[in-house]
């Protein structure tokens, strides 16, 4: 049984766990290069993610964590528009592979693991805390710059805690 988490984003990422086996396959986030106001932007891909959703083949995705995001006052108005806009790729491709999803806040499944805020050293905490629970998956969090892995990681492990009782 697999269990999903979306970190959305183009600095994002997808994982797919299976905590019986302890299976974990983490991505990032599929990206493609729009042009924009005559610079070249990164945007997430939706067909790309629909494969990544679509790609669990006889053991489909039970249950899937999309992460709510919005936007921050400190944000400039192209980053808050690019991460709404990646927010509702997700969540509509998502629908359109007919998963079934919920929406939790960063809060919300920070507090399931007992991290608190963000800045570096909250990503220091979620990176050490995911190390912890995968240990045979350490090297998919070894990348700093990749943090969205993580939080993917611990995202399809709070959904397989909340939907499927798993004790991983």
């Amino acid at each position: 049984m697999i269990f999903a988490g979306i970190d959305p984003g183009v600095s994002g990422a997808i994982a797919l766990i299976n905590p019986d086996t302890r299976f974990l396959e983490v991505h990032d986030m599929p990206t493609r290069d729009v042009r924009q106001n005559g610079k070249n932007r990164k945007r997430v891909d939706p067909l790309a993610l629909l494969d990544l959703l679509e790609s669990c083949g006889d053991d489909p995705i039970r249950h899937l964590a999309l992460e709510k995001v919005w936007g921050m006052q400190r944000d400039t108005p192209t980053t808050a528009f690019g991460l709404g806009e990646a927010f509702a790729i997700a969540s509509t491709i998502a629908l359109v592979a007919k998963v079934p999803h919920t929406l939790v806040a960063p809060q919300t499944w920070k507090r399931e693991f007992a991290l608190a805020g963000g800045g570096k050293e909250g990503k220091a905490a979620a990176r050490d805390h995911a190390i912890r629970l995968l240990p045979d998956h350490a090297d998919k969090f070894k990348a700093v710059s990749k943090d969205g892995r993580v939080d993917a990681a611990l995202l399809a492990i709070y959904s397989a805690r909340k939907l499927g009782g798993a004790a991983i």
